[in-house]
């Protein structure tokens, strides 16, 4: 017989198994990372690898030349992960550690410590600061790590397929007045945690994308990464156009001429590009300017609250947030 602990842990596997799988075959994602880890890693290194998933990473580094390879891993994934590096034949040489990194002890410090920490735009799955704790404690002097250097970017675009499915719920389907649905929370689902489209056309940009943040993991404060991200910037706009969601995404320096990323117009990956939706469409005139502010609040492990705010020149501010509490009934 099996415990209701048992069940739950069983269930959690196969659902964090599921997630996995769809990561696992977005080849530009794994693909990028196996031939970084291939030129950051050498022959003789030790190894971290935080957030192990199912430990693909661990294999890269493994296949590189690692001595050892130590895969730290907080949920029931690290289950599957065991299984796959025995199956693979690396038992000897990958450790996999089931423990949240902030409670893991490693016999010995690291040369490279590889994560892949980002979210759908880089920071909103608060998982950069456990990198970074890893850093400080264990990462060798003159370490490196995979990923180097992470921007994110944002700018406004007009979606034409968000547009639609709007409209959708602004006429009376079905002879409804669905309308507190979208005040409510169709915004915030659709633009951000209804799982991004995969692709944006760099055409749907209507203003150059402004960069908001840079991380260079080699030196970014751990303290810094552990509290809200705050970010406010204007776009001016010389031609009338229309808007109706921000978009905004990474770029990652996976190692040297080796970039990773879900901005508009690049290959598909499983990231899509994550849109924040404003509640109508907005008119720019000739010379209007976009106010933007956004924030990024570490909330819990694996999760971080995202909120945005747009005001059109002296028009009144548009707020948004994606916090339970200020989307429910």
């Amino acid at each position: 017989m099996h415990s209701a602990d048992t069940d739950n842990t069983v269930a959690d596997m196969y659902g964090y198994l599921y997630v996995h799988r769809t990561m696992l075959r977005d080849d530009i994602r794994t693909e990028g990372y196996r031939r970084a880890i291939s030129q950051i890693v050498r022959p003789g290194d030790v190894v971290l690898d935080v957030g192990a998933g199912t430990g693909i990473l661990s294999l890269f580094a493994a296949q590189a030349g690692a001595r050892h390879v130590y895969a730290v891993e907080r949920t029931a994934i690290a289950t599957a992960a065991r299984d796959i590096v025995e199956a693979n034949g690396m038992s000897d040489r990958i450790t996999v550690i089931r423990q949240d990194i902030h409670d893991a002890a490693l016999p010995e410090n690291v040369d490279v410590i590889v994560s892949e920490w980002m979210g759908w735009y880089g920071i909103d799955e608060n998982f950069l600061q456990p990198v970074l704790f890893a850093r400080d404690r264990w990462l060798k002097p003159q370490g490196r790590l995979v990923p180097a250097h992470v921007t994110i970017h944002l700018a406004p675009v007009w979606d034409a397929q968000l547009d639609e499915e709007m409209q959708f719920w602004l006429t009376h389907p079905y002879g409804v007045d669905l309308r507190p649905v979208v005040d409510k929370t169709v915004n915030e689902v659709f633009g951000q945690y209804g799982a991004p489209r995969m692709y944006l056309p760099e055409h749907c940009l209507r203003a150059p994308p402004r960069r908001i943040l840079e991380i260079d993991a080699s030196t970014f404060p751990e303290k810094r990464a552990a509290d809200p991200f705050k970010f406010e910037v204007t776009f001016d706009f010389p031609e009338p156009t229309r808007i109706n969601a921000l978009a905004v995404w990474f770029t990652a320096d996976l190692a040297p001429s080796l970039t990773l990323t879900n901005a508009p117009g690049s290959p598909p990956n499983h990231w899509g590009v994550p849109r924040l939706p404003l509640a109508k469409p907005a008119n720019l005139n000739r010379g209007s300017r976009l106010l933007v502010e956004l924030t990024c609040t570490p909330a819990a492990p694996g999760y971080a609250y995202t909120e945005w705010s747009v005001q059109v020149d002296s028009e009144n501010w548009e707020h948004h947030s994606d916090r339970p509490s200020l989307c429910a009934s």
